[in-house]
């Protein structure tokens, strides 16, 4: 799936520092020098789009649920001759928990160092469908003489429990991660399953 920070941190790899910032930008990056663990995200910078997200967190927020019910699917990402599994595991809102959690093979979504900020702003189930959105933010920053920009990433995923088709759109603006793997929105298609040990 998507860790922004270690897509990120794909981009400095090669000597660079250490920052982790979302796996799914990570595997584009590192076709050609190292891929890392999670798929990519989707990402869009639409504003219906995200006010209808905004609209969607307030709901979560005004009528939590008493306990929050963990979802796991084991999802499949292939990109020509690359395929990469791995475990998604979705924790909705919940009255003891009042934010969303995302997990990628176990680690936790939301990331933060020195050079960067993830996190996982809403999940929302609407009858079979779980939309995730998440937003990446990176500092400035010098590598090799090289200086970069400020960045953002802003990742939607949809997830339809029937179909078991993931959707996902990242926008990306600036930042290391816009020189090296281009400016704007990018979709991209995966295949998820409920896991087995659910």
């Amino acid at each position: 799936m998507t860790n922004l920070l270690s897509g990120h941190r794909s981009c400095r790899s090669a000597g660079f520092s250490k920052l982790i910032i979302l796996e799914n930008i990570a595997s584009s990056v590192a076709m050609g020098a190292a891929r890392y663990m999670n798929p990519g995200i989707e990402m869009i910078v639409n504003k219906s789009l995200l006010a209808s997200i905004l609209l969607s967190s307030l709901v979560l927020c005004t009528f939590p649920s008493d306990a929050a019910e963990s979802l796991q699917f084991d999802c499949r990402r292939a990109e020509k001759d690359y395929v990469e599994n791995y475990v998604l595991q979705v924790v909705p809102a919940s009255k003891k928990q009042p934010k969303g959690k995302m997990y990628l093979d176990g680690r936790d979504v939301d990331q933060s160092d020195e050079g960067g900020h993830q996190e996982v702003k809403s999940i929302v189930i609407a009858g079979p469908t779980i939309t995730m959105f998440i937003e990446a933010r990176f500092d400035p920053e010098t590598i090799e003489g090289v200086s970069y920009p400020a960045g953002t990433v802003l990742t939607q995923i949809t997830l339809n429990q029937v179909t078991g088709q993931l959707k996902k759109v990242e926008t990306i603006h600036g930042g290391i991660l816009g020189a090296n793997l281009g400016e704007g929105t990018k979709t991209a298609e995966e295949q998820c399953s409920p896991s087995q040990s659910n």
